[in-house]
């Protein structure tokens, strides 16, 4: 397997290039060890939903009761 950086074969890169894309790389694993699971974005799109659900009936009881 060829490896590439910014479509070019690391085989033909410079010494300058080649530490920026280890640099590249290195920000590249730390991105995505700090990002959130996609269990955790499932936990807070359903808690966002069942918030919206909640302020919803509370709108329409407290209308209703008005009305």
């Amino acid at each position: 397997m060829m490896m590439t950086w910014r479509n070019r074969s690391i085989d033909t890169l410079s010494v300058p290039e080649l530490r920026r894309a280890l640099d590249d790389a290195i920000n590249e694993i730390a991105w995505s060890r700090a990002a959130p699971s996609s269990a955790a974005f499932f936990y807070a799109l359903l808690l966002g939903f069942s918030a919206g659900a909640i302020v919803a009936a509370a709108a329409a009881l407290t209308f209703s009761a008005f009305a």
